[in-house]
């Protein structure tokens, strides 16, 4: 409860006018109102210039009792502000007293709750209070020590025999109180879900294939719990175990750093490198770990989410997996997606997954585990009545009350966890008792606030790491204690029960652990924002020499000071410089994740560095930022960079923009003309040669090379790629070297190249040692595909399955959905236009979602001319108007697509001079590129309407000419049904309709 009234308010009603004091008045109202509302508090009446206020009604909070206390701080420097503006120009002075009082809040039992005389104390302390002081009862100075600098006072309250012990407000520091847990209580009221866990597991066991369960529920309510006691029935499964950190930015992969040390040791690269020995792709596997667990800073190995799916693969070849995952609603994006990357890719292996994460998970991902048979999600509810009964008899060290057990079990409302806090409290307590406090926060706030000040000290330090602390850490930002008392200083929490031992992530550092996340989340909120700040950057210097995943870690504790500092003070000089070193860092790992073709990680890193408005180079960020963007499928975001990029009254940030929006354009909207698109990205050729910037001259020739590449002339589109990879490197722009290099195997392949020779040149990629991985990515599916038309289609299959699998595993969703294409005529040379039908309609529903055009127009044209062939003409007309709808009108081979695909479906109607008209349109369109496969495909279909109309002399001449055009490419099974169609075409002319691929 909370009293506030004016002080000397008559006297300031006698010196105004009643006019002018109804306008103090409402302004004092408005600006208590506000105070207590912000804090989520509820103004419970106005009694002339009273005001009393509840907090904790109607709805409970964990931290009601310092809701209040702060709300009466800001009351009280409001008003100052108030008086100043209101009412001294009028002669008078504003002043306040506030009184905060606590009361039991144990619903529904006994003569503990007492509300009444709550607050009537609560007015007390405010009619003994001196002018715009703030007194607190001694329960809620209690609730908040931790939180606020106090001074102690004696109150004689008028009704009271004793003096009451109160506690003058002098600055509010944010506080809060740890939280821990106990597992030596048998587990209660969790049997139904524990055999579903397990009956989970079986199943994984007995069918041989991954399965994952997801374990939902808010914090504290059994989850961890229950997981450990499917854990302790599977002694023949292999447990490994990770968590996400509670910020989950920016630390994506450290799940995996935690579940492979607890696979493999204290060296987990040994460990998959011996695992791995006999595999034939063991060293790259070995690579990419070693790039997510934070020991290479290489780029060549990152295919982070493939190598993770082959390990664990691995480890469940010899015996069942249980692979734990805590806290996943702290994961970030890319290691959600790698979950389900696993879930969905892995090969049959008894692999069980089992997350753990309250629902603000599905809030994040609202599909997480849906559609998928393999998959389950588990909500955890509360206990009930009796059953927490039960678990807090268990808990007890000695014998409660009836009703101290009656009013644990009814606060705790079938929480477990908060049924062991309120029962650690009373053990405590010398008297075996305890006033229980309105909420679970309130209750670890007072437990801290009862601790020695360094047990408070070292917890709040802690806590600014993570659930997760290292010694080495707490001894850089605690310089005054040495190591052997910190050590010692943390026994004793150990002892408490409110941390415990962990597995260390760094070589060398002894690690603890916060026993619950909600513990580490108190204790942060107990430190004052400034020391919060000076600890994050005393992390972040400690971090600076810890291996490559630290980067990240360091970058979030530097985005942390910033934060801080900025909302302490924006404009002054420590918000200043903080801001330019989290830029610094933040933009650093992002380009780091750009170069490895992590697009989702880069995106969010660079804009997390453009948000402190403290970038370096904000131009090249920005830039970088739209292409990421765009490769991640996020359009709109790219757009609305690119926009800022134009804005910035820069013109090489013009130039630039006109640039990538030529890529946006061609990507996303077909009505856009191209042409006129492509010139203002050319236009900034000169301006970029004068500035002798390089990294400018590059995006123009990626934009040469694309128009080309449009325009069907694929040999000019290499040549401008070789330029624009020469100017990137000239720049040192890995990224966007990365980027270039691995649109050149696309190029080759669809350009005159034969297949044979397309293979040869990509070979010399997958064997270097440091190619990244997006461009071996995109040299296996090339290699894929080069093979297949060469005759060798299962090896092809395989490669571009794992090509596409890479795209995935990196997040670049439209290069996963293009890749479709090409994935769809491998399975056309091996004969399954089902399967092929299946990829293109997967990848265009990607693209539709993304709302990419370019690539769409021509998946659905392909996609018509194999529906056609599958007999399912109304879902070929379908496609082929999509196609024709989204195909840009530079777009030769989109344009080409849907009038092939028409072509046949009128010639199937009898149209057949339509048809025929509509096959040569097509032709005539790529003739004049050196797209030999698709030239082809057009003549192929040009014969078969010509079959259809009767032409046998015409459809053998075009059939005759596919051919060739197959052998020039090199396509040998093309080539092949080209030829025995043209044989057969004097046999049964009418009715020679050859499959267009």
């Amino acid at each position: 409860m909370l009293f506030c009234d004016l002080a000397g308010s008559t006297a300031v009603g006698e010196q105004l006018d009643p006019e002018a004091l109804r306008s103090v008045l409402s302004a004092y109202h408005a600006v208590m109102r506000e105070a207590v509302e912000r804090h989520g508090g509820t103004v419970a009446k106005f009694i002339g210039d009273a005001v009393m206020a509840v907090f904790g009604l109607p709805e409970l909070h964990e931290d009601d009792a310092y809701r209040a206390v702060r709300a009466a701080d800001e009351m009280r420097d409001s008003l100052v502000g108030l008086g100043s503006e209101l009412a001294e120009p009028r002669g008078v002075r504003l002043a306040c007293r506030i009184g905060v009082n606590t009361g039991v809040v144990v619903v529904g039992r006994g003569e503990e709750i007492i509300t009444g005389d709550a607050v009537n104390v609560a007015a007390r302390l405010e009619q003994t209070a001196q002018e715009n002081h703030v007194v607190l009862g001694e329960e809620t100075e209690r609730l908040v020590r931790g939180a606020v600098e106090t001074s102690p006072v004696l109150i004689q309250a008028k009704g009271k025999a004793e003096p009451l012990t109160a506690h003058v407000l002098i600055s509010v520091v944010h506080g809060a109180d740890p939280l821990a847990r106990r597992a030596d209580a048998r587990m209660v009221g969790r049997e139904d879900e524990l055999a579903l866990l397990h009956a989970m597991y079986t199943r994984t066991v007995r069918v041989g294939k991954c399965h994952q369960v997801t374990v939902l529920g808010p914090a504290g309510i059994g989850k961890s719990r229950l997981v450990r006691e499917l854990m302790a029935t599977v002694p023949e499964a292999l447990i490994v175990s990770g968590r996400c950190l509670p910020y989950g930015e920016g630390i994506t992969y450290w799940p995996v750093l935690e579940a492979f040390i607890s696979a493999f040791g204290d060296d987990p690269i040994a460990g998959v490198r011996r695992l791995m020995a006999d595999d034939p792709d063991g060293e790259r596997v070995t690579r990419s770990v070693a790039v997510a667990l934070g020991r290479s800073d290489g780029i060549g190995g990152d295919g982070i989410p493939w190598a993770v799916r082959r390990v664990l693969e691995s480890l469940a070849d010899t015996r069942p997996v249980l692979l734990v995952l805590d806290d996943m609603h702290w994961a970030e994006q890319a290691f959600h997606e790698l979950i389900e990357h696993v879930v969905g890719f892995a090969r049959p292996v008894p692999l069980l997954l089992v997350c753990m994460a309250r629902p603000e998970l599905l809030d994040a991902r609202p599909g997480w585990a849906g559609g998928q048979h393999n998959t389950a999600n588990l909500l955890l509810e509360p206990l009930t009545a009796g059953e927490s009964r039960e678990l807090v008899e268990q808990l007890a060290t000695s014998e409660l009350s009836d009703d101290l057990r009656e009013r644990i079990t009814d606060t705790a409302e079938g929480n477990p966890l908060f049924a062991e806090q309120l029962v650690a409290v009373s053990a405590e307590t010398p008297t075996g008792d305890v006033r229980l406090p309105p909420t679970i926060r309130a209750l670890v706030a007072a437990r801290i606030g009862g601790m020695q000040p360094s047990h408070q000290t070292l917890l709040e330090h802690a806590a600014v790491e993570g659930k997760v602390f290292h010694l080495g850490a707490l001894c850089a930002v605690l310089p005054g204690s040495s190591a052997d008392a910190i050590e010692h200083e943390l026994g004793e929490l150990v002892r408490r029960d409110l941390v415990r031992s962990a597995r260390s992530g760094f070589p060398g550092e002894t690690a603890y652990t916060f026993h619950h996340l909600v513990i580490r989340d108190v204790a942060y909120e107990q430190l004052s924002k400034d020391r919060r700040a000076d600890v994050h950057g005393g992390l972040a210097n400690w971090l600076s020499d810890r291996g490559a995943i630290a980067a990240e870690l360091r970058a979030y504790h530097l985005e942390r000071v910033w934060q801080l500092r900025h909302e302490l003070d924006p404009s002054g000089e420590p918000a200043m410089t903080a801001a330019a070193a989290a830029a610094a860092a933040l933009a650093a790992v992002g380009r780091q994740a750009a170069e490895r073709g992590d697009a989702p990680a880069a995106s969010h890193l660079l804009a997390r560095a453009v948000l402190t408005g403290a970038v370096a180079d904000p131009i090249g960020v920005a830039v970088e930022l739209s292409y990421q963007l765009m490769e991640a499928g996020r359009f709109d975001d790219a757009a609305t960079t690119i926009d800022q990029l134009a804005a910035m009254d820069d013109d090489l940030a013009a130039a630039y923009a006109d640039v990538a929006g030529f890529h946006l354009a061609e990507a996303t909207d077909p009505d856009q003309d191209l042409e006129a698109a492509y010139t203002r990205a050319v236009a900034a050729t000169q301006l970029f040669a004068e500035r002798g910037d390089d990294r400018g001259l590059s995006r123009v020739w990626l934009a040469i090379a694309e128009y080309h590449a449009v325009a069907g002339r694929n040999a000019e589109s290499h040549r401008a790629q070789r330029e624009a990879l020469a100017a990137a490197r000239r720049a040192g722009d890995r990224s966007q070297e990365v980027r270039v290099a691995a649109e050149i195997p696309v190029k080759v392949w669809f350009g005159p190249t034969p297949a044979i020779e397309v293979a040869a040149q990509v070979r010399e990629l997958l064997e270097a040692a440091d190619t990244p991985m997006p461009v071996q990515a995109e040299a296996l599916i090339i290699r894929g595909v080069a093979r297949a038309a060469a005759g060798d289609v299962a090896v092809g299959r395989e490669d571009v399955a794992r090509g596409r699998a890479i795209r995935a595993d990196l997040g670049q969703l439209v290069g996963w959905a293009v890749t479709a294409q090409i994935a769809a005529r491998v399975e056309m040379l091996a004969g399954d236009r089902t399967r092929a039908e299946t990829l293109l309609r997967e990848g265009s529903d990607e693209l539709a979602r993304l709302g990419e055009t370019a690539y769409l127009s021509t998946n659905e044209g392909l996609r018509a001319l194999i529906l056609i062939d599958l007999g399912r003409l109304p879902e070929a007309a379908e496609a082929a108007l999509v196609c024709r709808r989204t195909a840009a009108r530079a777009d030769v081979a989109s344009q080409a697509a849907w009038r092939s695909a028409e072509a046949l479906l009128h010639s199937h109607e009898g149209r057949h001079a339509e048809a025929v008209a509509l096959a040569r349109e097509a032709c005539a369109l790529h003739d004049s590129t050196d797209l030999l496969d698709d030239r082809a495909i057009d003549r192929v279909v040009l014969g078969r309407v010509l079959a259809a109309a009767g032409d046998v002399d015409g459809a053998g001449h075009e059939f005759l000419r596919a051919a060739e055009l197959f052998d020039q490419k090199g396509i040998v099974r093309s080539a092949a049904e080209a030829r025995e169609q043209l044989a057969l075409l004097n046999e049964a002319p009418a009715a020679s309709m050859p499959p267009a691929l």
